[in-house]
């Protein structure tokens, strides 16, 4: 499942990495993961892919074809950031 959003704004600080929340429609937390956020060269959009094995695991029994909320924070040497919009996706 791809996560995107808008580049936050860094402090004037590297971001070292994201934390990803992943959502039910009903406020539920699912999973929380982190990755480096690769840039996409084009819409200034910072991405993660979150495997769907992890999120239909046990642990987390996500539903095939569950609609879910993602939202996104940076992390840097001051901390994290606030989180970003909510993004639906279907997974």
């Amino acid at each position: 499942m791809k996560i995107s959003w808008d580049e936050p704004y860094d402090n004037s600080e590297p971001i070292i990495d994201y934390e990803i929340l992943i959502l039910q429609v009903d406020g539920t937390l699912k999973a929380s993961t982190e990755c480096d956020g690769a840039q996409d060269p084009v819409k200034s959009l910072r991405y993660c892919y979150v495997q769907l094995s992890t999120l239909r695991s046990p642990t987390f029994s996500l539903p095939f074809r569950q609609t879910v909320i993602a939202i996104a924070r940076a992390r840097n040497k001051f901390g994290h950031g606030d989180y970003s919009e909510a993004n639906i996706v279907g997974a």
